[in-house]
């Protein structure tokens, strides 16, 4: 097993500003190849399936393909760069980070969305966004 790194909300709101660029580069490869994506199966739709003649349209399905795989070469870079630091990235659109904490002995996640300015959000782990509480509800103090 390996040694998993545990936040202060000090040191969780310490690393927004290191996250946001990284985060908002996720978004836009995400977006792009949702994009490509949809490029892709509306061209395969309209390729013939016949194996006597090659579809025009197979070079550009090819080409489409290599590009998704490059981006996703890249959003994955970007993942694993944003997870050294101790984060999890738990989802886009909405781009969610949740951080390790221990509070008596018990362990949460802090969660934090991208565009929030600081981290004011914790949940039990293994639950999700949908069941973050603010910070001091339910719990005296989360530093």
């Amino acid at each position: 097993m390996y040694d998993v790194k545990t936040f202060t909300v000090e040191e969780a709101d310490l690393l927004i500003p290191t996250l946001t660029p990284l985060l908002n580069a996720v978004e836009s490869i995400h977006l792009k190849l949702q994009k490509l994506q949809a490029q892709t199966d509306a061209l395969e739709l309209v390729t013939d399936d016949r194996e006597t003649e090659p579809s025009p349209n197979m070079d550009e399905v090819e080409q489409l393909v290599a590009e998704m795989k490059g981006l996703a070469e890249k959003y994955q870079d970007y993942v694993d760069k944003i997870q050294s630091y101790g984060c999890y990235l738990k989802g886009v659109f909405p781009t969610l980070i949740d951080f390790f904490h221990t509070n008596s002995g018990n362990v949460v996640y802090l969660c934090w969305m991208l565009g929030e300015p600081k981290v004011k959000h914790w949940h039990d782990v293994g639950k999700g966004f949908t069941d973050r509480h603010k910070i001091g509800e339910f719990e005296a103090d989360l530093n």
